[in-house]
């Protein structure tokens, strides 16, 4: 093989290693450009995402929609009790990402609140109204028992009924019926209690 034969191979390899190379080039700068782009409107989302996270951050800071009242503002910015609220000295010292936090550490505490307000328990008195497969019924009562492991979760409800000296027990759906509570609550059933709306 004479030494312008072995330049050609050499050459001819050269040149399938380079096209390799550049093609292989070629790839990445596509996998980088599409990976830029996606970063990119990530990070579009990522700051408008931030930027309604603030905005309702304030919203609930300024007390408006029910937002935070100047004792939540007091606790949860830990400003001392007397000391005036200066609103443009808090969002001025807080960090953005801070602020934030601190209003959903609000909301998340007042859900949590919300949820045991809610919550019947044992001794709370309820409303009810529902379907007795005869009529509809309403009433009021004490509940004596939550069976919650139930499907449908039944609520057991003692009261004396209207026109009646003996005391009734029977069960509600806590999950279907209307049940709401009335914001009282007994530890032990009065003896005189008879669960009329009128009491």
């Amino acid at each position: 093989m004479n030494t312008n034969e072995v330049l050609r191979e050499n050459w001819q390899e050269i040149r399938q290693k380079l096209g390799n190379l550049i093609s292989w080039i070629d790839g990445q700068i596509d996998s980088l450009d599409a990976k830029e782009k996606r970063l990119e409107k990530l990070e579009n989302e990522s700051y408008i995402r931030g930027l309604n996270d603030m905005k309702e951050a304030c919203l609930i800071f300024t007390a408006i929609d029910g937002g935070m009242s100047s004792s939540d503002i007091r606790e949860y910015f830990e400003i001392e009790k007397g000391t005036p609220i200066d609103v443009d000295k808090i969002i001025e010292k807080s960090e953005a990402a801070d602020f934030v936090e601190c209003i959903n550490k609000w909301k998340k505490d007042q859900e949590a609140e919300k949820m045991k307000a809610d919550d019947i328990q044992v001794g709370d008195e309820i409303t009810y109204d529902y379907f007795n497969g005869v009529k509809q019924v309403s009433g009021k009562g004490i509940v004596t028992s939550i069976e919650s492991e139930r499907i449908g979760t039944p609520v057991y409800v003692i009261n004396k009924g209207v026109n009646s000296d003996t005391f009734h027990n029977f069960w509600i759906n806590k999950n279907e019926d209307d049940v709401k509570k009335t914001g009282r609550h007994f530890d032990s059933i009065p003896f005189d209690y008879d669960g009329r709306f009128d009491e």
